[in-house]
């Protein structure tokens, strides 16, 4: 079981069909943006309809991938905030969830007397599975 001690507030669905903010991948020409903005926003279109009509599974599903929501997110407590970090910041977790704590740590180090980051870093060690193929884990770990 991971870390429970993070609270998340999710924005409501009716809130995600209103606005018309995507994500653009970095790797998306230039050239392509308008073209796949237009996409998006007929599939918003098509999300919409299925809300007026109260069909709420088909208008969640139908909503593009790309759609950009914005989630908050809590951590009470000293011991958890470095727990959640040393979690979150690890490179077995979720590329967008990893970069918004490496962002959170920096922005908070200076409060914090300990070293926040992944557990290898921070710790020396690791408890994740296949941690013999991980970067962090051959740099901070084995090295060590």
């Amino acid at each position: 079981m991971r870390n429970r001690q993070v609270y998340f507030w999710w924005p409501s669905w009716e809130s995600a069909l209103e606005d018309e903010e995507f994500y653009f991948p970095l790797t998306l020409p230039e050239e392509k943006r308008e073209k796949f903005k237009e996409h998006c926003i007929s599939l918003l279109e098509v999300s919409r309809k299925f809300w007026k009509k109260k069909e709420f599974e088909l208008a969640v599903i139908s909503l593009p991938l790309a759609k950009r929501l914005k989630v908050f997110s809590a951590i009470y407590g000293n011991r958890n905030i470095y727990e959640t970090i040393r979690l979150r910041t690890c490179l077995r977790a979720q590329l967008e969830i990893r970069s918004q704590y490496q962002l959170i740590a920096s922005l908070i180090k200076k409060d914090f007397p300990g070293e926040l980051g992944p557990r290898c870093q921070t710790e020396g060690i690791c408890f994740e599975p296949f941690k013999e193929k991980c970067p962090l884990y051959l740099r901070y770990v084995l090295k060590a």
